[in-house]
């Protein structure tokens, strides 16, 4: 699988925080959003898109994951550059959550998944440690649902590792509403399978349409 401008997409996700309240309404269906809006999630919680201000933070958080390997710290940190430094690139979209001083506690990264028509890619989503409980993770997954369904997007992609310690991430998406649509077994190395996860914004039709 390719990313847009050629590159091999990001490692699997990591989401730090796990703790989400699953009988709560995850984003608006139907595309009425509004993508640019910023909007209060579990207490003091927000999310808005990510701008040049937020690059010191998401750096830490991302230095500060404690279960990325450093060619994962590289490349999640390139992609934040490309994000920042390229206005006219469409290739990933960065979100942040947000404190009541404005402070980023955690992020999330998509972008449309190439030759598809309505397909996106959750490629990171990563909370600070200190975040965690906090609803953070749940409300960066409802910032991406909101924004894909105000474009018309019908599909989510979320990939992520297989492995034991994984599981909290794993129990996350479908907390959230993400379906186990697929694993590749021995993906990433020996031992350690690839789980991809998906969640339909537009009902599944056997026509296609």
């Amino acid at each position: 699988m390719k990313s847009g401008g050629g590159k091999s997409p990001p490692a699997p996700l990591f989401q730090r925080g796990g703790h989400v309240n699953s009988s709560a309404p995850l984003f608006q269906r139907g595309g009425h959003a509004n993508p640019s809006a910023t909007f209060l999630q579990s207490g003091e919680i927000c999310i808005r898109s990510a701008v040049s201000k937020d690059r010191d933070a998401i750096r830490a958080i991302i230095d500060g994951a404690g279960n990325l390997t450093e060619a994962e710290e590289a490349c999640a940190a390139e992609l934040l550059d490309i994000y920042l430094k390229n206005a006219g690139q469409r290739d990933y979209s960065f979100i942040v959550a947000v404190d009541g001083q404005d402070a980023a506690v955690g992020y999330a990264c998509y972008g449309p998944r190439p030759l598809t028509d309505g397909t996106y890619d959750l490629y990171w989503i990563i909370v600070d440690p200190a975040a965690r409980r906090s609803g953070a993770g749940r409300a960066l997954v409802e910032g991406v649902g909101n924004r894909l369904a105000a474009l018309g997007a019908r599909l989510i992609v979320a990939e992520t590792s297989g492995l034991a310690k994984y599981e909290p991430t794993r129990r996350f998406y479908t907390g959230c509403g993400f379906i186990e649509e697929a694993r590749v077994k021995e993906f990433y190395r020996a031992g350690d399978d690839l789980v991809i996860y998906t969640m339909r914004l537009r009902p599944y039709t056997e026509s296609g349409n």
